[in-house]
């Protein structure tokens, strides 16, 4: 376990870093704008050929746009690498520092995508704002209480993905370099997690069983509260579910990390 002030330390480091690479983060949310912008035309042409879309999709055009804008925005707020380092460092034996020291491996990274987090949404909130004030007629403004309700889905589903990625970087104890098997994963997740195109139109089986895996909470559910998509007990289900799948796979990631140290010392690191 790692004290607060620790935790601070960390946490305040990791922004100083990401303030010395503003300016890459500056260019990268540039040209967030050319899928944006290419979004929005996109579906206004759509809509406007099909005038029967909207009862088709089931969304209307301000939702359309506004989900897969947000799909954007969200992919830098929850989006991690943790499965590729966390597999570097146990393919070069950069783990025996976190074995010797009082340091959790989980707390310390998780702190530090925590703090790149914050400043990512930091630089989002000016192509937000913007948005809302440009093309305010397309895309959805939500209420206080769905926008609360997003913002803590939001926060969910980014320990969520974290906790799903580190579990993945995990079996480099088991598999040495997995990067095959991380790729296919990474893939196979993007496919179902809503950050593709709504799952909504998805088969109803496909969706009723999405319902109760936990990665659709990390795009499209979220993203639904946002766009009023649900209803409050969908939106009250799905948040006891998200915290669920939390619980579970940090359960799953502790007796991972705990049984892969022991076959990492085993194997001399």
């Amino acid at each position: 376990m790692m004290g607060v002030s620790t935790i601070r330390r960390i946490f305040t480091t990791e922004l100083q870093q990401q303030a010395v690479r503003k300016v890459d983060v500056i260019i990268g949310f540039f040209f967030l704008w050319v899928p944006i912008l290419l979004h929005i035309f996109l579906w206004q042409a759509v809509y406007d050929i099909n005038g029967n879309a909207g009862s088709q999709l089931g969304y209307t055009l301000p939702q359309m746009i506004t989900y897969f804008v947000l799909t954007l925005m969200c992919q830098r707020l929850v989006g991690v690498q943790i499965h590729r380092l966390l597999n570097h460092q146990i393919i070069q034996g950069d783990l025996n520092r976190f074995m010797v020291q009082p340091l959790s491996h989980l707390g310390f990274h998780y702190t530090r995508n925590a703090a790149e987090k914050f400043s990512q949404f930091t630089y989002l909130l000016v192509p937000a704002a913007v948005l809302l004030l440009v093309f305010r007629e397309n895309i959805v403004t939500p209420t206080v209480v769905n926008a609360a309700l997003f913002a803590l889905a939001l926060l969910l589903s980014i320990a969520l993905n974290f906790l799903i990625y580190y579990a993945l970087g995990l079996l480099g104890f088991w598999f040495g370099r997995a990067n095959q098997i991380m790729m296919f994963a990474t893939a196979l997740i993007s496919l179902i997690d809503g950050s593709r195109f709504p799952l909504s139109l998805l088969p109803t089986v496909i969706q009723e069983v999405s319902w109760y895996l936990p990665f659709q909470y990390i795009f499209y559910f979220p993203i639904r509260i946002f766009i009023g998509a649900e209803t409050p007990e969908t939106i009250r289900n799905g948040l006891l579910i998200e915290t669920v799948w939390i619980v579970i796979f940090y359960v799953l990631v502790r007796i991972f990390w705990s049984r892969g140290l022991k076959r990492f010392g085993a194997f001399g690191g």
